[in-house]
């Protein structure tokens, strides 16, 4: 379903609902993108939504560039050898309980890369042995950051909320709306009511403005 899709669809059952003050549709899309966000997070609890990925994006050729250690981390990681950055932000991925809902690996996906803090990594950096098919990687100020390593470019596939983003060919609203297949009734029902009960309350407390001019 497109983002234009959506927005008629939610604009559709506000006018049955007699809902008849304008509505603008980048309201529209912001309330639902935050339903979509919430319920993916809930959803990750039970892991089934690592198991429906056909909404996911993959991003090929995030290029990345070496940074002082410390300009990343903001802690001392003197085990560090080198310490590489994107070289533009990412697109903002959905969250769930155990972090990014996005997976990140080398080219070949001979190596994927874990999701951690930089102080959690310092404890792991301090381990004798580690897995060579394994790194790790944060986010900072939507930056990717993959300590010790010298790849220069890496690919991720999520569930992103940033539609110019993830595709900048054609219009933004013929773009999918971000979220789960499964999801999506929910998510149209969720909007609605949403939309309905903040227009509800801003009536009633302007009723009560002109009442109290009175």
């Amino acid at each position: 379903m497109t983002i234009r899709e959506f927005i008629s669809i939610i604009r559709h059952n506000l006018n049955s609902l007699t809902l008849d003050s304008y509505i603008s549709g980048e309201y529209i899309y912001n309330v639902g993108l935050s339903i979509s966000k919430l319920l993916a997070k809930r959803e990750s609890d039970s892991r089934r939504i690592f198991k429906n990925t056909f909404n996911f994006t993959m991003i090929n050729c995030i290029e990345l560039e070496e940074v002082n250690a410390m300009q990343c981390a903001g802690i001392s990681l003197p085990k560090c050898k080198k310490m590489m950055r994107s070289k533009k932000p990412i697109p903002e991925a959905f969250t769930s309980n155990y972090g990014s809902i996005m997976f990140v690996f080398n080219p070949d996906k001979s190596k994927d890369y874990i999701e951690v803090s930089p102080i959690a990594y310092k404890s792991i950096s301090n381990q004798e042995f580690k897995s060579k098919g394994k790194g790790y990687f944060w986010l900072e100020n939507k930056y990717l950051i993959i300590p010790d390593s010298e790849v220069e470019i890496v690919s991720i596939f999520g569930l992103f909320s940033d539609p110019i983003s993830t595709d900048n060919c054609g219009k933004i609203l013929d773009i999918q709306f971000p979220t789960l297949d499964y999801l999506i009734s929910s998510v149209i029902e969720l909007t609605t009511k949403t939309i309905i009960t903040s227009k509800q309350v801003a009536t009633d407390e302007n009723s009560n403005l002109n009442t109290n001019e009175k």
